[in-house]
């Protein structure tokens, strides 16, 4: 029996609005899910950890004596409310540390030759502290640092941004007793501080991004013009308060050094870094699980088989053609 082609009528109601939209082809479609996530919410000993990185990381120009501009992005979600304990998201001791506390958020950078660090510190806005009411929520985080526009002029500054917006004014250098901030000379560490420290992230992490806004000669990667980000780029990535599919395809997307979806099975013993450039975490004593979203959505953008796929003529309704019935 020959088959017949035949007409969706229910898929040509249920679209109208798309069509009158999109006049032309649709060739995917857009569906949101629930990401997995890594819950950082065990022991003392909860963390990843690399190698020190002299090159990706390096955010300090020992040549000339500068530092680079360089934007940090995460989704968080605290387990318990913030203390008055230290807890360290990103930690190089040597030079940056990203942290919170006392419903604070916190960003601390270290000069080890002349032992001095400047510290930059969410302030309340409307009367609220960053993470005030928060703990149980999904908040997309993005930290910007400007260096300082000539040396020693105290002018460093870091722009803090809660789901999407500005939060506050951007925070000047508040002390600043050295002309750059060094080498990154010790491990790198994701959820602590050192190797069994009660000061590890009590929090669920998904998609941390770390850009390095610097030259292509250190980076080895293309560049955007080295600034941090701005205000329109944060929108980009905070994405209506939806993960994305692919970091790298967006604003700076060329600066990532470090891309961890923080999707992974840490059974396998690695977070994996997505930015190309093998910069992976390891993960320690089993001590980071893979959890639900429990409220994160993503994004995620799929492409149409043939069959599918809907076509636009002018003067006639939207028709999908579907040989398979």
């Amino acid at each position: 029996m020959k088959r017949q082609h035949t007409m969706r009528p229910d898929f040509v109601v249920d679209n109208q609005r798309e069509v009158n939209e999109d006049p032309g082809t649709k060739t995917f479609i857009e569906k949101v899910e629930d990401p997995t996530v890594l819950n950082f919410g065990g022991t003392n000993t909860t963390y990843a950890s690399r190698s020190a990185d002299e090159t990706d990381f390096q955010i300090s120009s020992l040549v000339d004596d500068t530092d680079h501009p360089f934007t940090i992005a995460f989704w968080i979600n605290l387990n318990v409310a913030s203390d008055s304990t230290y807890r360290f998201i990103w930690n190089s001791w040597y030079p940056l540390h990203v942290w919170y506390r006392n419903e604070t958020l916190g960003i601390s950078m270290r000069d080890e030759d002349v032992n001095e660090s400047n510290q930059f510190i969410t302030t309340q806005v409307g009367g609220k502290e960053f993470f005030e009411d928060e703990e149980g929520n999904w908040l997309h985080v993005v930290v910007a640092y400007t260096p300082e526009t000539a040396d020693n002029n105290n002018t460093e500054k870091v722009q803090f941004y809660k789901n999407g917006s500005t939060w506050g004014s951007a925070v000047v250098s508040p002390n600043d007793a050295y002309t750059n901030l060094g080498r990154l000379d010790s491990n790198q560490r994701l959820g602590n501080i050192s190797t069994d420290n009660a000061q590890h992230i009590k929090a669920k992490l998904s998609n941390f991004l770390f850009y390095n806004h610097s030259s292509a000669e250190l980076v080895g990667v293309g560049t955007t013009g080295g600034s941090a980000f701005t205000d329109a780029d944060v929108t980009n990535i905070y994405n209506g308060g939806r993960v994305h599919q692919n970091y790298r395809s967006l604003a700076k997307g060329t600066d990532l050094v470090g891309y961890y979806k923080c999707d992974d099975d840490p059974a396998g013993g690695q977070i994996k870094d997505y930015s190309g450039l093998d910069n992976h975490f390891t993960t320690v004593n089993g001590s980071i699980t893979r959890v639900a979203s429990s409220g994160l959505k993503s994004l995620i953008r799929h492409d149409l088989p043939w069959a599918q796929k809907r076509m636009t003529v002018p003067g006639l309704f939207s028709l999908r053609t579907n040989p398979q019935q």
